[in-house]
């Protein structure tokens, strides 16, 4: 109990250093225009999202682009196939215009961007929407004796890590970072998006505000390590209640402390390369039972994740591991234990080509990750899972590239195992991508299970 509760005194008293400033609004988290191109950019970096810059503002001239492109999935098996079988279809449209201006003062820049959306979504039947959003960011970065400070505010895309394992999508922020060449970065930044509560009537459902405030410190001088970083984020989701043909439908609120590390290594050996990522989750869940009654549940959980890479001029090969804390299935003591955070989309062990990392279907509550098309409340009340594997990829040369993974896993639905093939194509201007895959899974029971994904983007 004393280790506990030292664990939360550490992750209040972090979280209180990297928020400092908090007031404004204002983790190594980023904004970026190239967003539009991370299917293909993690096809190619073990899953991994390469960021690096430091604000909008740093490119270097002005652009008006437009981009157009689709996603797909569709999976279907098991003895109940009613259960499994469903398809997302994802078209986007998305035009956007970048503009600098420099003065003795440092250099501002705004970006401007609109995404017009269509989504199909077929499980039991069809449902299709229209979906609209967009971008509009203020940057402004200011060098001073050596030192880069940068501050950017507006709605845009953001990601919290390289993996996504934490949140990745739009939301209103504002973010401050101040760099020391060679020697260290710091991230404050503060986020505000809303996510969907669970259907609860035909054509009703509601939507949460939430909140995420916290940072990050980029140790860059530590030798080995391209990028060695330590995050606190607080993120908080209200409780609500719906009421409903004479009915009150009430949702859980969550606040949820997170802090951890993520680390890249550079090229070591000649041909190897290490990730590593861990997070620990401390916070409550509290629910309305009645109108005015409340309850309150405490909740520990993690999530680990490691990478050793071979490279090599020809191929490549990666061994892989990712896990999040088991409980049981039945919570006692009050206690949820699930590993939970909005909009995480992680792109590494096939990403949304695998089965069983997103685990998307009736009937689960271990589903830790939204798959495409997705914007819900993450499930407070699930069981963790453990999946592992070996990736072995080759660029055949400069336009065509393939991969194959073969992982293991151990989810609520027992052992199973799966094999992956994914091919990419690079058009020769370098401005557009096709991406395919098809996954084959097999549980311990014998049940067998396909999954097909199909991405493609060109821009203009």
């Amino acid at each position: 109990m004393k280790s506990k509760n030292n664990s939360k005194a550490f992750a209040s008293a972090f979280i209180s250093i990297v928020v400092i400033g908090g007031f404004f609004y204002p983790l190594r988290s980023e904004s970026y225009s190239a967003y539009r191109w991370d299917d293909f950019n993690s096809s190619r970096q073990f899953g991994k999202v390469p960021l690096g810059s430091f604000s909008r503002a740093e490119s270097q001239k002005e652009t008006v682009s437009l981009y157009v492109g689709g996603q797909g999935f569709s999976q279907k098996g098991g003895e109940d196939e009613k259960l499994v079988a469903r398809n997302t279809n994802r078209l986007f449209l998305s035009p956007e215009v970048r503009y600098f201006l420099d003065s003795k003062w440092g250099r501002i820049g705004f970006t401007a961007s609109f995404l017009g959306e269509r989504i199909k979504k077929t499980v039991t039947e069809s449902n299709v929407h229209s979906k609209f959003d967009g971008e509009a960011i203020l940057s402004y970065e200011l060098p001073y004796k050596g030192i880069r400070a940068g501050l950017e505010s507006g709605r845009g895309f953001q990601r919290l890590d390289s993996f996504g394992f934490l949140f990745t999508g739009f939301a209103n922020y504002a973010q401050l970072r101040v760099q020391i060449p060679n020697f260290s970065q710091l991230t404050l930044l503060g986020l505000r998006f809303e996510t969907l509560d669970p259907f609860i009537a035909p054509n009703r459902q509601s939507k949460s505000e939430n909140q995420i405030i916290g940072g990050d410190l980029n140790f860059l001088f530590i030798p080995f390590f391209k990028k060695n970083q330590i995050f606190g984020y607080l993120y908080t989701s209200p409780s609500n209640a719906n009421f409903v043909q004479n009915q009150f439908f009430f949702f859980p609120g969550f606040q949820f402390q997170y802090f951890g590390w993520e680390s890249q290594s550079d090229l070591f050996l000649s041909h190897f390369r290490l990730d590593l990522f861990f997070s620990r989750q401390v916070g409550e869940i509290h629910r309305k039972t009645k109108a005015f009654d409340e309850e309150r549940s405490s909740s520990s959980s993690y999530l680990a994740y490691g990478s050793l890479q071979f490279e090599s001029q020809t191929y490549s090969i990666s061994l892989a591991g990712l896990g999040t804390k088991r409980t049981n299935q039945l919570a006692s003591d009050r206690k949820e234990d699930g590993f939970l955070f909005p909009n995480s989309q992680p792109r590494v062990l096939g990403g949304y080509s695998s089965f069983f990392l997103f685990q998307n279907f009736l009937g689960t509550n271990s589903a830790a990750f939204l798959d495409l098309g997705e914007s819900r409340r993450p499930d407070y009340n699930r069981n963790g899972f453990q999946l592992g594997g070996v990736q072995f990829s080759k660029q055949w040369n400069a336009n065509w590239g393939s991969d194959f993974f073969l992982n293991g896993a151990v989810t609520s639905m027992g052992k199973g195992a799966e094999g992956i093939a994914r091919i990419r194509y690079l058009f020769d201007n370098e401005k557009s991508y096709v991406l395919a895959s098809i996954c084959y899974a097999r549980n311990e029971t014998r049940e067998e299970f396909w999954r097909f994904y199909l991405s493609a983007m060109g821009s203009f």
